[in-house]
């Protein structure tokens, strides 16, 4: 039985495709390719290495990886918008129609196609990363927003060092004044299990109590929700903030928005009184509170759909897909300067 998401282009490493589009932008040479392996051995012995427990592989030079990885914080989306990516889609041509029918008109999406019995898309990284999300047009059928999560997936799979970083993370500015530092609120989510759901913003005491001078933007620091410590707890922490999606562990979706001071502390405050006095229902509801709460507080429209049961695949996994919709109704774009 064929794959529902078959990647056609680039062929052979799709991550070194990306990487070395963006190099050659820059006026430099293709990536290197390294020696890794799980026992953090000398590169130069890894090739002779007749160990049976040697697990050794090339992968492309991470150094070169984390900068395009951390392009899009930055709203440099040329890297993602060069590279030809082909797929055969095999979803049936009812559900590529309406899709196509959700992309009529809008710039910048790939090319869907129906021929016999295959059906094709073709653009770049970006464009489908504007295609996947979509999944949160509030009259798209079942099939069709699935259809466009496996695209997503599948994307993830194969582009597995660059793509996450485009298509499950967003940032936002919603400050009031543009020139002031503000804080941020940070939402992570992992939707598989445990299903933990974060909400972080930045602590200014530790630089406080350094004297040090603060960053120029905020980095969350401390946050609360659900997370792991032998076992699922739901509470304040200062765990699981700094991933990012594709890192090992590392979050499923993440929004970062650009607030005020002052709409911080009041995210803060509230948190800190919930834990002091958490509810007896469910986490998964407790959570779904606390999000609701701050997403009407940071100043969201009303664009998240309501979250069902049924469908989730794990515990305590209705928060992690609120934060995927909150993500889905973010455009791409970056901080102000």
């Amino acid at each position: 039985m064929p794959k529902r998401v078959e990647l056609l282009e680039p062929q052979g490493d799709p991550d070194k495709a990306v990487v070395d589009y963006y190099r050659r932008l820059h006026g430099l040479p293709p990536s290197a390719m390294v020696w890794v392996c799980q026992h953090s051995c000398a590169e130069a012995s890894i090739p002779d290495c007749d160990a049976m427990n040697c697990e050794a592989a090339m992968i492309v030079d991470p150094c070169d990886i984390d900068v395009v990885r951390r392009l899009a914080e930055h709203q440099d989306f040329a890297a993602f918008d060069g590279v030809v990516v082909r797929l055969r889609l095999n979803f049936g041509s009812d559900v590529v129609a309406e899709i196509q029918a959700l992309a009529a008109g809008q710039q910048g999406l790939p090319e869907l196609t129906c021929g016999g019995l295959a059906c094709m898309a073709s653009g770049s990284l970006l464009a489908f990363a504007r295609l996947c999300a979509l999944a949160a047009a509030a009259w798209l059928s079942s099939a069709a927003c699935t259809a466009l999560t496996d695209i997503e997936a599948a994307l993830v799979w194969q582009f597995s060092s660059i793509a996450p970083t485009l298509l499950r993370q967003r940032f936002r500015d919603l400050r009031t004044d543009s020139e002031a530092r503000g804080n941020v609120i940070t939402l992570l989510a992992r939707g598989d299990f445990p299903a933990r759901a974060l909400l972080a913003w930045e602590e200014p005491a530790p630089y406080a109590r350094r004297k040090a001078a603060l960053p120029t933007q905020p980095s969350a620091n401390a946050g609360f929700g659900l997370w792991t410590d032998q076992g699922l707890c739901m509470g304040l922490t200062t765990s699981d903030l700094h991933a990012l999606p594709g890192d090992l562990y590392g979050p499923t979706s993440r929004v970062v928005f650009r607030v005020d001071s002052e709409v911080a502390d009041k995210v803060r405050k509230y948190c800190g009184t919930y834990a002091s006095a958490l509810p007896d229902a469910r986490r998964d509801e407790a959570m779904l509170e606390v999000l609701a709460w701050v997403v009407r507080e940071i100043g969201l429209p009303a664009v998240v759909q309501p979250v069902r049961r049924g469908d989730e695949s794990g515990d305590c996994a209705l928060p992690a897909r609120f934060i995927r919709r909150i993500l889905w109704a973010q455009p791409l774009g970056a901080f102000r300067k």
